[in-house]
């Protein structure tokens, strides 16, 4: 017979762990799942601002954008929202919108140009157009329509239709001028001859003009009318004398003041040449034994419309 199993001994101390096993192999990627609902919609954003003002039809200046989303969960078509499609249509929708209120924003002001430093108009013709009942008189024009900066104060004639700029100085005088020389040739570091209107201005004034004219005064040394002759030269380069388009006319000379300034004779430039005026330069054809300086008086450019 089998001999009866002892009693069960005493458990021993825990012995020392062994060392790590292997890593065993990569897995398979699982199949993905369903996608999840959508989640609740956010809390409402700060207000929207547009650059320009928005139609009543858009709604108020101090709203957000339209209440459409990409998303709803009160939908059961959030399918349809959530495409590429539906976002492009979105946004074209919302630029649109912008330039559109742009459009309206600048059709807007430029309807207010009332002649003021604020609000120049284009020309003193459209100024007159606008506001029929304006005199005569000194006004604000932005002909090139740009930044208020270079805006120009002239004088609108609305009876004779000009745009008239004025010189920076109207009056020159010269000690000594000899015959054919130029006041540049004197003066080559001093611009004389410069004016209000920058020279984007101008160009843009004679785009909207049909004539440009100038008068100048100035010192006359010999006593036949037709010997009070200059050389002017125009804002093109071009000597006034070599076209008969553009030929000085004399106009007057004025006699009662010869005991404080001399004899002067008056100069009228009128052409359809808008690039010739307004004048740069001048040169005496004659000079005198008189020891008198040259005195020059320039008249402002007129654009006529």
């Amino acid at each position: 017979m089998p001999g009866q199993p002892g009693e069960m001994g005493v458990i021993g101390t825990q012995g020392q762990p062994g060392p790590p096993g292997y890593v065993g192999e990569e897995g398979y990627t699982g199949a993905p799942g369903e996608f999840g609902k959508p989640g609740h919609d956010g809390y409402p954003g700060p207000p929207g601002r547009y650059i320009y003002r928005r139609p009543a039809s858009l709604g108020s200046d101090n709203k957000g954008p339209h209440a459409n989303r990409l998303y709803s969960s009160n939908q059961g078509n959030s399918k349809d929202l959530n495409t590429a499609e539906h976002q492009l249509q979105f946004e074209t929708s919302e630029a649109i919108n912008f330039w559109l209120t742009g459009i309206d924003y600048v059709f807007d002001n430029y309807k207010i140009q009332n002649g003021t430093r604020r609000y120049p108009a284009r020309s003193c013709r459209e100024l007159h157009l606008d506001h029929p009942e304006y005199q005569s008189g000194r006004y604000w024009i932005d002909p090139n329509e740009g930044c208020l900066d270079d805006a120009v104060r002239v004088y609108c004639d609305f009876k004779e239709q000009v745009n008239c700029v004025d010189p920076k100085n109207n009056k020159i005088t010269i000690p000594r001028l000899s015959a054919h020389q130029w006041i540049s040739e004197v003066h080559p570091l001093m611009e004389m001859f410069e004016y209000k209107a920058a020279a984007g201005q101008m160009n843009f004034l004679r785009l909207l003009s049909k004539r440009v004219y100038q008068n100048i005064t100035y010192s006359c040394y010999k006593e036949e009318e037709n010997d009070c002759t200059i050389q002017l030269q125009g804002e093109n380069d071009m000597e006034l004398r070599s076209s008969e388009q553009t030929k000085s006319s004399f106009v007057d000379t004025y006699s009662k003041k010869e005991e404080a300034i001399g004899r002067q004779a008056v100069m009228e430039i009128n052409t359809k040449r808008k690039g010739a005026l307004p004048i740069v330069d001048l040169a005496p054809t004659y000079i005198g034994e008189s020891a008198e300086p040259f005195r020059i008086e320039i008249g402002p450019v007129c654009f006529m419309y």
